[in-house]
């Protein structure tokens, strides 16, 4: 096992599993890895690496950010956004574990250690490089034009 640096963010949201109703807890690792826990008894629900980012030494792309809950642009139920020490905002799927689609990673040129917030449509991320992001998630419109590198569900300013 790896240890764990990342404060756990816990859940009640019902559609989280297949069965409904359980509380449970993301936590990131320094293998690199989102983890989703039943907190009722410690069962594993899933597990995913997540991709690598630009900047592999000396983390390899541990997490030590707290794991931000967000909206399904559905409603349905939650995704999960997370920095990776490796420079890599990542948007997983809270039920699946999986990416919510092939193009929702960011990455930057610094180590991302801090963990993202948000503020209505955006995630804002502190960053090694001596930057704050501000990133603005895509909900099926086409988002404002913005002044750094996008993907097609974030678009980035940075300040």
């Amino acid at each position: 096992p790896q240890p764990v640096f990342s404060s756990p963010t816990p859940t009640s949201l019902p559609s989280i599993t297949d069965g409904g109703g359980d509380d449970v807890a993301f936590i990131g690792c320094h293998d690199g890895k989102l983890r989703a826990l039943r907190i009722s008894d410690g069962s594993l629900l899933w597990c995913t690496a997540l991709p690598p980012g630009p900047k592999l030494e000396p983390s390899r792309g541990a997490i030590f950010s707290k794991p931000l809950l967000l909206p399904h642009p559905d409603d349905s139920h939650a995704m999960v956004c997370v920095a990776t020490c490796s420079g890599r905002l990542c948007l997983l799927d809270g039920r699946s574990g999986r990416l919510v689609s092939s193009t929702a990673t960011w990455a930057v040129d610094g180590e991302l250690f801090s963990s993202p917030v948000a503020v209505g449509d955006r995630v804002l991320v502190g960053c090694r490089d001596d930057h704050l992001y501000c990133l603005q998630l895509g909900r099926g419109s086409t988002p404002p034009p913005s002044t750094g590198p996008t993907a097609s569900s974030l678009t980035s300013d940075s300040t």
